[in-house]
């Protein structure tokens, strides 16, 4: 499980998971993170194009805009 360690990691941790509870909905804080443990998965493995990403996220998330998933991959890289 993904843990941020300085606060600025700490502040684009909280928008990533800001930005993807708007597509999950209504979650506890505990499965937040654990979707987003498994976005942030996704979205680091580097066998993957962008637009397999995009698929695999979105099996998690359901549909996103493209600006969406940008914003989650510039918030997790």
């Amino acid at each position: 499980m993904y843990r941020p360690r300085t606060k600025e990691t700490r502040a684009l941790y909280e928008q990533f998971l800001s930005l993807l509870a708007k597509h999950l909905g209504d979650l506890s804080l505990s499965d937040l993170k654990s979707a987003g443990d498994e976005v942030l998965a996704i979205l680091k493995t580097e066998e993957l194009n962008n637009s397999a990403r995009k698929r695999e996220c979105e099996a998690i998330t359901d549909r996103m805009s493209d600006e969406s998933f940008n914003q989650l991959t510039v918030l997790a890289s």
